[in-house]
């Protein structure tokens, strides 16, 4: 008999052998859900699951994209993820889906018993150490005058721009950054292409404790996307590499076709790592 119950702000000091710091930062966070399954006497905890749901705008195509999950004891693990399925049922979610860098037996075969596809392939995140990328090789690159660094518009037009491109069809990686602290970004290296007043494209970056620097709003409209997207991405990585120590990392999530190719004319030798990636197509 395990206790199944949500992970809140004040369990995160019990489970910090279990979950990694970039991971409970998320724990409270909107859209965001964490779940542990502790043994009948309270002083073990045997599984935890933490996810994010996706578009939820969009009732056809809601996904859980699970975070993190841990499991060193199959029983909990079990009733773990039936309360699991029972509150991404609640959400409407169509599919379930992760990409760990590890996977231990245990957690592998649980995954795959409740239903999980689970194989072997190259990440779709790639990381990149800033003291690896030569400075020299942006001299010859002109960023154009509508380029501006965040930290020129006021905090309602970076707003409104936000709202703008979320209209336009942006995907976020992480939260809607309208609903986020704008302080919470490096203004200088995130930037926006502004354009007869009006923000055509927006890349906004999030520092985080472990010394990595996240891209969490990339955007880009009209028929210049992708010339716009690698003139943000330029900036970014440029002005990173100027204001940052070497050991510092950069994340970019190629989460759309137009971040593919834009970091693939920038790092076209960057691969990312080889992670377990699985997927579950739920009821919704």
């Amino acid at each position: 008999m395990y206790v199944i119950s949500d992970i809140k702000k004040d369990d995160l000091q019990s489970l910090e052998s279990i979950l990694e710091k970039e991971i409970s930062d998320k724990v409270g966070k909107k859209n965001h859900y964490a779940i542990k399954a502790v043994n009948e006497d309270g002083d073990r905890v045997e599984a935890v699951i933490v996810f994010r749901i996706r578009n939820l705008e969009n009732s056809m195509d809601t996904e859980s994209e699970i975070i993190c999950f841990s499991a060193v004891n199959k029983t909990g693990a079990y009733e773990l993820l039936n309360k699991y399925t029972a509150r991404i049922r609640e959400l409407h979610v169509v599919r379930s889906l992760f990409e760990f860098n590890t996977l231990s037996d245990i957690s592998k075969d649980v995954l795959e018993q409740n239903g999980f596809v689970i194989e072997k392939r190259e990440a779709t995140n790639i990381i990149i150490r800033i003291g690896n990328i030569p400075e020299h090789i942006f001299s010859a690159i002109r960023l154009p005058k509508y380029l501006h660094p965040v930290e020129e518009i006021d905090e309602f037009s970076l707003k409104q721009g936000i709202v703008s491109c979320l209209f336009g069809g942006a995907e976020p990686t992480e939260d809607d950054p309208a609903l986020l602290d704008p302080d919470t970004y490096d203004k200088h290296i995130s930037c926006c292409i502004n354009m007869d007043g009006k923000l055509r494209g927006l890349l906004l970056v999030r520092p985080v404790s472990s010394g990595l620097l996240i891209p969490e709003f990339i955007f880009a409209t009209s028929i210049d996307k992708e010339r716009f997207m690698k003139a943000m991405f330029v900036h970014f990585i440029r002005e990173s590499v100027r204001k940052y120590p070497g050991d510092t990392r950069v994340m970019i999530n190629r989460h759309n076709d137009t971040v593919r190719k834009t970091s693939h004319i920038l790092f076209p030798r960057a691969k990312g790592a080889e992670v377990y990636a699985g997927i579950r197509e739920e009821g919704g």
